[in-house]
């Protein structure tokens, strides 16, 4: 029984495929160094619904990996536009997961590494991104942008005001809340004590509710 979100996972794969390149492929890429790849169907390793009985009981979404490297660090490239970003999420009850969930109800998880949580200094690195808290006398577990260090940009919600420092460089960072075609999203990651991989949920609501296991 599903309660209180509704998960539309066969949306994601009619628009993941529609004018893919072939049809073992995604239109949905990420890039490792100078090399963008398609996932592809055969790198699902995890579909929605029910899995691994007496485990977990369903899985709210569809995880991928790569069949050929291992994608911790690699960028997600985005393949939508002017979607806004509702929420970067770090959840402390969930050994500090992390996702980032868009207004169209799109949910990307286990980005960024690791249990740890990000501080307002350092904050957590991955690859060309960095996962900063804004405000260092907040504990909230939205209280967080995406730094995307070679384009000098950061990317959170607009709640977090339009200019963020980074104290570890001394840089001011423009505070993106619209996605864009084609831009470097965010870290794959293993966020929460998995393994590296990519997991994509589509939700009906902007907020993020759990539906049992959506690892």
């Amino acid at each position: 029984m599903i309660s209180k979100s509704i998960f539309f996972p066969f949306l994601i794969l009619f628009v993941q495929t529609v004018f893919s390149q072939n049809s073992d492929e995604f239109n949905l890429q990420h890039k490792d160094g100078d090399n963008i790849q398609f996932f592809k169907m055969s790198e699902i390793s995890s579909d929605y619904g029910p899995r691994r009985p007496n485990a977990y009981d369903f899985h709210g979404g569809v995880d991928f990996i790569d069949e050929e490297s291992n994608i911790l660090d690699n960028s997600l490239i985005s393949n939508k536009s002017s979607v806004s970003i509702f929420k970067i999420d770090v959840d402390v009850n969930d050994d500090n997961l992390k996702s980032l969930i868009l207004s169209d109800g799109t949910v990307y998880r286990h980005i960024f590494k690791g249990i740890d949580r990000p501080d307002c200094q350092e904050g957590q690195i991955a690859g060309n991104f960095v996962l900063l808290k804004v405000n260092c006398d907040s504990d909230e577990d939205d209280n967080f942008v995406i730094l995307h260090i070679p384009s000098n940009k950061a990317y959170g919600p607009s709640s977090l005001g339009s200019n963020v420092t980074y104290p570890a460089n001394g840089q001011s960072y423009m505070v993106q809340s619209e996605v864009q075609l084609g831009q470097e999203l965010l870290p794959i990651g293993n966020s929460g004590g998995f393994s590296p991989h990519l997991h994509i949920q589509k939700q009906k609501q902007g907020a993020f509710e759990d539906l049992n296991n959506d690892a």
